[in-house]
């Protein structure tokens, strides 16, 4: 239970607080209706009703031996209460269905925002279906269950508040059948308990290898519809959603063993009364035979419960820890985030240069340092090409400039001034744009101006964007122009108007600081030429900073410096003619 309340907020405790409250208000309205109706049955046939020796108003009206007033009163009486009754029950299922949305969308939103606040490093450890499942369908089940608990509460009063009345009815007869059910769910929950947590394991693993496997089809589309895969790809799809289906399957089996029990008992108890009644006055002992019936209708669905409710508890119990789990691994991350952004928002003024003083950086899980005590220094204006194998440190250190990363040791100095003290304004100079550029499933504009409020939008910024990142070429071809629909990762695009869009949203940002991280590499040679036109016009008129990531010739002719990295180190510096020189042979 500590798992399920660690999750919530003080003002969730608040409601929940209420919410009990009106659960017992309604367990002791629910008991007084079942006690009313033996009451009713009684005050109907017998000569000395029980009702009218309380009820005053009863009372006069038995005394005037009008039997057909009274019943009307009798019916109007019980009908009042039952209305009531359950116009107060409706009223709790209300609220308890709008704090299941509010839990629901503050827990959902919780979670994306520790995993997006998170450090890159840390976020990008994680697997896109892990997130998914976690942001979506275990806060889901989390308060599925939560009100589960509170309901299984409910139901354990109402049952010991109808014993209770039973026992005033038979104290023999109802404590013996209180001890046989205690004893009956004792067995159950202990002969389940280590199988139903294994099967809830198996179903959270499996539920992010289903998810895993949606999103690998998504992305790999075309690789196996060319490959012919499909068969493949079901194979191991189904294989995953079999595991799940059959936990699910196991699980509301042994949900159904207590109402079936209980059933069975029921029905021999009752029957054993009948024919007991049957050797008595059965007119007088019809009050007592009702109550016992409506007790075990009553209790018929509370004891179905009490078997589902253990069983889903159990079997949710690996996902309750689960989040548990994150939150203590991510919420300082979190808060130490949100507080940067918070307060340092302004923007660092990029005016002459920027400077990787002494940096060293290892990875978390790594075992050796990929840069150590490393230099480099950019001016304002100048155009840096870094070149390298796989592995020698590029993506590391572009990064790091990002301030994605942070170094171990060191600094980095815009103007002289340390980025730690105001990452988020250094990130406010900068825009990335690589190879591989997400674009929403949106409006070619919405996907400029990216997550910036329409009203905000400023109308200069989007048509310079238009312009220098080639948008404007194609834009008259489109159905609704600026505003027609994209689809998904820009389905009605080419690879080049992809490129030239995320270059467009790149613009719109108006950054100092343009990182292009192969960002030529799905183009042509026509768009290649266009684009990288574009860019120099750009610098020209806007003096701006580029750092290049490229394995093609064609970007590195509008870089100043090229520099060759190999394990962390700079190796070599050239200009381009003298780059060219060299290893133009290796380009071509």
């Amino acid at each position: 239970m500590k798992n399920y309340i660690n999750l919530l907020t003080k003002e969730n405790n608040k409601h929940i607080i209420f919410f009990i409250i009106l659960n017992i208000i309604l367990v002791i309205a629910e008991t007084f209706t079942i006690a009313l109706i033996p009451l009713f049955i009684d005050f109907i046939i017998s000569s000395k009703p029980i009702l009218p020796k309380y009820l005053s108003f009863f009372d006069n009206s038995f005394n005037s031996g009008n039997k057909d007033s009274l019943l009307n009163l009798g019916i109007i009486f019980f009908t009042i209460i039952f209305l009531v009754k359950n116009f107060f029950y409706l009223s709790v299922v209300f609220y308890q269905a709008s704090l299941k949305k509010k839990f629901n969308y503050h827990l959902k939103k919780k979670f994306l925002g520790l995993y997006i606040f998170a450090p890159f490093e840390t976020i990008k450890s994680y697997n896109t279906s892990e997130i998914l499942r976690n942001t979506d369908t275990e806060v889901q089940n989390y308060v599925t269950n939560f009100f589960n608990i509170l309901k299984f509460s409910k139901d354990f009063l109402l049952l010991l508040a109808i014993f209770f009345l039973l026992i005033v009815a038979d104290v023999y007869s109802a404590i013996i059948a209180l001890l046989f059910l205690i004893l009956s769910i004792l067995l159950y929950f202990f002969s389940f308990y280590n199988y139903l947590n294994k099967l809830g394991l198996r179903r959270l693993n499996s539920v992010n290898a289903m998810y895993q496997w949606i999103n690998q089809t998504c992305g790999a589309i075309k690789e196996i519809k060319i490959t012919r895969k499909e068969n493949k790809v079901l194979e191991n799809f189904s294989n995953k959603v079999d595991i799940f289906e059959q936990s699910k399957k196991v699980t509301e089996i042994i949900s159904a063993l207590p109402a079936a029990i209980f059933e069975i008992v029921f029905v021999f108890i009752i029957l054993s009364l009948i024919k007991f009644l049957a050797h008595t006055d059965s007119i007088n002992n019809l009050p007592s035979l009702s109550l016992y019936i409506v007790a075990f209708i009553r209790l018929l669905p509370i004891v179905s419960r009490f078997g589902t409710s253990i069983s889903v508890l159990r079997y949710f119990n690996p996902s309750v820890k689960l989040l548990n789990k994150e939150i203590d691994k991510l919420e300082k991350y979190s808060q130490s985030e949100k507080k940067v952004y918070r307060f340092k928002k302004e923007l660092l003024q990029f005016t002459k240069d920027f400077e990787l003083n002494l940096i060293s950086f290892k990875y978390n899980d790594g075992n050796q340092n990929i840069f150590k005590n490393f230099n480099l220094k950019i001016e304002k204006g100048k155009s840096i090409a870094f070149l390298g194998k796989s592995g020698s440190g590029k993506t590391t250190l572009i990064n790091i400039i990002c301030g994605l990363l942070k170094p171990t040791s060191g600094e980095i100095l815009i103007d002289g001034q340390n980025i730690n003290n105001n990452v988020v304004g250094w990130q406010r100079n900068i825009g990335l744009i690589s190879q591989d550029n997400y674009l929403l499933d949106d409006t070619l504009k919405n996907n400029i101006v990216f997550l910036n409020d329409k009203d905000s939008v400023d109308k200069k910024k989007l048509d310079d964007a238009i312009f220098y990142s080639g948008v404007s070429e194609f834009l008259d071809d489109l159905k609704s122009g600026l505003n027609t629909k994209i689809g998904e990762k820009g389905s009605i695009l080419s690879s080049g108007q992809i490129q030239r869009v995320a270059l467009a949203r790149l613009l719109y940002r108006d950054p100092e600081v343009l990182i292009l991280d192969e960002f030529t590499n799905s183009l042509d040679p026509n768009n290649e030429d266009f684009i990288l036109e574009k860019l120099i016009q750009l610098q020209n008129k806007k003096n701006k900073t580029y750092i290049v990531i490229s394995h093609k010739l064609k970007p590195l002719k509008i870089c100043d410096e090229i520099m060759i990295m190999e394990k962390g180190k700079i190796l070599e510096k050239f200009n381009y003619p003298d780059f060219y020189s060299k290893y133009n042979l290796l380009y071509n």
